[in-house]
């Protein structure tokens, strides 16, 4: 398993709406990487270029050296990159168990689907314990830890999240950001997160970067940038 992502002066956005500018950001293998910005900053636009869900129109953007701008979404997805995004975003209809499987729907991770199955429901023990019942029933906490344990599904070797704190009760943030920073050692993967709380994440986070206005201002390791004044000031109201 690898996990090397690597963007090059990427430009990316909406129709003629240039949301983010000369981008360059490197996730290495096995490495926790965040970004932190204001509502607003570009942070989603980011995730979604990568995942091939919009077209970049400038740079480029490798996968442990294949660049992705060849790949649809269905490819890149097979090459080992999954997105949990904001709010999870689970199929309610459909109970806990149905939207877990629903993960592995790639034809290169079915023959691994049950026993990705029983590893999801043992690392989520209240998702075991919720497996009959419908996604759309579960408590905010639980609808996020059961899209990451979706995404995990498919063997990503690369996770992305966007805000997985977002709407969580503070116990609940706690206990999602302890699996996040786990993940690396538990399932030798890479993680790029993007999160408005901004403490937690540098905390975690091996390197940070900082992105206003579609661009990156700021770049470093994580608790570096927890001890920078300008970030405190902006982030932290210190």
């Amino acid at each position: 398993m690898s996990g090397h992502l690597k963007l090059a002066g990427v430009a990316a956005g909406y129709g003629q709406v240039r949301v983010l500018r000369d981008i360059d950001l490197e996730v290495p293998a096995g490495g926790l990487v965040a970004v932190i910005g204001a509502n607003g900053a570009g942070k989603t636009t980011l995730l979604r270029a990568i995942a091939g869900l919009i077209p970049c129109a400038a740079g480029t953007i490798a996968f442990d050296g294949t660049v992705l701008a060849r790949l649809s979404d269905y490819q890149i997805v097979g090459r080992g990159l999954a997105m949990v995004p904001e709010g999870g975003r689970l199929f309610p209809f459909m109970t806990v168990l149905e939207n877990l499987e629903l993960g592995a729907y790639h034809s290169g991770t079915k023959p691994h689907r049950k026993r990705e199955l029983a590893d999801m429901l043992e690392l989520f023990p209240i998702l075991a314990d919720r497996r009959r019942q419908m996604a759309g029933s579960l408590s905010g906490g639980e609808r996020q830890m059961c899209a990451i344990a979706r995404a995990l599904m498919s063997r990503p070797t690369l996770l992305m999240l966007d805000e997985p704190s977002l709407g969580l009760a503070p116990m609940m943030v706690e206990k999602v950001f302890t699996l996040i920073a786990g993940l690396p050692r538990l399932r030798g993967m890479s993680v790029l997160l993007v999160e408005q709380n901004v403490q937690d994440a540098l905390e975690m986070a091996d390197t940070a970067y900082v992105l206003e206005r579609g661009m990156f201002v700021k770049c470093g390791a994580g608790k570096d940038l927890l001890d920078d004044p300008e970030v405190q000031g902006a982030y932290l109201g210190l």
